[in-house]
């Protein structure tokens, strides 16, 4: 009976575990848009994206009447003036069809501002975009081209200094990509000469002394970590940092494989050298521990997360 019992509990288990259920998560890094903005220091200016599309995420078309609240939320400083600016962007026709989906941000009223000033949207931003911005002291609007995010964060920057709100009620401007790909280069070498370095290094202990041997893991380090980094770039620059640990250990493992055979197969071949075979996928093993961990460190600490 105790059996019989159980086997049924069993079987209702499962079945509950099988069932559909709806789940929702929303984890990790959101891919983000930034706006640097240059020559408009002297300026209270409001700023958005419009959006090829009608809602992304959890901002779309509203009609719904402007609350003091959010109005506040708008511009703490002065709520009037947010309600002004935010019905201004309700009220923009965009010759385009592009809509305002109720999010922007104010711009120039930070006592410590610099030159350069940040729009960010940092949740769920639209695809396809024109940057709109609103100048309530002239009661005029500086619109860009149409333009698409290109990276999990993708930088533009303005330059408003040539604006002349004396000619039009609607003005153009022109956003640039500023992605840094000249950091991302660098750090890519970067890291990739640390971590040879680091596994030469940890060679010496093992008795890998001889030049023909060190000159055999420069180059199969050369080819690993090469491609290695390269698609750890890729990953960061589609993908952001969200679950980069993860590939990151699964690909060091394939990369331990592929070094310890070529070991294998090269210091039982090579000439004057008597290396015992455990040497090759132990010494694969210690280095590719090591390089692991520097390579998250110099990952993390260029993405700002340490």
């Amino acid at each position: 009976m105790k059996k019989r019992l159980f086997a049924i509990f069993t079987c209702l288990t499962v079945a509950l575990a099988l069932m559909p259920v709806p789940v929702s998560a929303d984890m990790g890094p959101k891919a983000a848009t930034w706006v640097y903005f240059d020559g408009l220091q002297e300026e209270i200016y409001y700023v958005t994206l419009l959006s090829r599309e009608e809602s992304t995420g959890p901002y779309s078309v509203s009609d719904e009447p402007i609350d003091e609240e959010s109005c506040l939320l708008a511009d703490i400083q002065n709520p009037a003036l947010g309600k002004r600016a935010w019905e201004a962007f309700r009220n923009y026709q965009d010759k385009d069809g592009f809509y305002f989906i109720e999010y922007f941000e104010k711009m120039g009223w930070k006592s410590d501002q610099t030159e350069t000033e940040i729009f960010s949207w940092i949740y769920y931003p639209p695809d396809e975009f024109k940057i709109l911005l609103y100048f309530p002291e002239y009661d005029a609007f500086a619109v860009s081209g149409i333009e698409k995010r290109y990276a999990f964060h993708s930088d533009y920057t303005v330059d408003g200094s040539e604006l002349d709100f004396s000619s039009a009620q609607e003005l153009s401007v022109t956003a640039q990509k500023s992605y840094s790909y000249t950091g991302e280069i660098l750090s890519l070498l970067l890291r990739i000469v640390l971590t040879i370095g680091v596994e030469l290094l940890i060679a010496l202990p093992f008795g890998l002394r001889r030049k023909n041997l060190l000159l055999f893991i420069t180059l199969i380090n050369v080819i690993t970590q090469v491609i290695l980094n390269v698609l750890l770039n890729l990953s960061i620059y589609f993908g952001g940092g969200w679950l980069l640990g993860i590939q990151y250990f699964v690909l060091e493992w394939i990369v331990f494989a592929v070094e310890a055979a070529a070991y294998l197969l090269y210091f039982s071949r090579a000439k004057g050298v008597s290396v015992k075979r455990w040497i090759a996928p132990v010494y694969a093993l210690t280095a590719n521990a090591a390089s692991f961990a520097l390579g998250m460190l110099l990952i993390y600490l260029n993405l700002g997360f340490i």
